[in-house]
């Protein structure tokens, strides 16, 4: 690498005034460049007590309000931690990437005032027209209160395990309930009479009243052994 030869007094000698001048205008930007770094660090520790005194007075005109910074402070710090989520982060982006979608849904959230307030009134006109007809809106809803409540009781008892856990709701008991109200029904409709001893002895010959004594003595064994044993039992618990 070659060594720069130092100017020499000829050369020196060949410089003009706008030349010096030029180079003096150049140390003093240098000058003022280097000065700029040394006078911040000379007036950092005036600078940082400023703002020392700036937020004391904020937190005390807070503190006067009855504001508790340190807990708006806390509550900012987990909103930030649940901002910069990557789960959050994401949604963001995904929003970001698709605004139809922010603005399908913010719109959305614009009319659920009015929707509400349509459902409000469409509520009291149905209690007004309950009311026209006088019929006690506040007691059928304290009597939906009470019967609701002794549903939950009874949902949570031994007695409704073991009847979610029988049969009942099966095909065929259902098929048996609704013969049985077939033959409620029909029956109801036709016209009494009386029939004494020999007559339900004579019916007993009916192979419809035998086929129905059948089942009513099977039913009737089995009932009587279930009619001692606790719900539990019958759950297999």
């Amino acid at each position: 690498m070659d060594t720069p030869t130092p100017p020499t007094q000829s050369s020196l000698q060949t410089l003009s005034v706008q030349d010096f001048q030029r180079l003096e205008a150049k140390l003093d930007r240098i000058e003022a460049m280097l000065s700029g770094p040394h006078q911040m660090l000379q007036d950092a520790p005036h600078l940082a007590a400023t703002v020392t005194n700036i937020a004391d007075e904020v937190v005390s005109k807070l503190a006067e309000k009855q504001i508790d910074v340190d807990e708006r402070a806390r509550h900012l710090l987990k909103l930030i931690e649940h901002l910069t989520d990557p789960k959050t982060l994401s949604s963001l982006d995904h929003f970001l990437a698709h605004p139809e979608q922010l603005s399908q849904i913010l719109g959305a959230l614009e009319q659920v005032p009015g929707t509400f307030a349509m459902a409000v009134n469409i509520v009291d006109d149905l209690i007004a027209h309950l009311q026209r007809k006088d019929i006690d809106v506040e007691q059928i809803l304290k009597q939906t209160m009470q019967s609701t409540k002794i549903l939950v009781e009874f949902m949570q008892s031994d007695q409704f395990r073991a009847l979610m856990e029988s049969s009942v709701f099966s095909p065929e008991t259902v098929e048996i309930i609704a013969k049985m109200a077939h033959a409620l029904r029909h029956t109801h409709d036709e016209e009494p009479g009386e029939v004494g001893l020999f007559g339900a002895l004579r019916q007993a010959k009916d192979p419809s009243v035998r086929r129905t004594l059948d089942f009513g003595l099977r039913f009737a064994k089995r009932f009587g052994g279930l009619l001692v044993a606790p719900a539990r039992a019958l759950t297999g618990k």
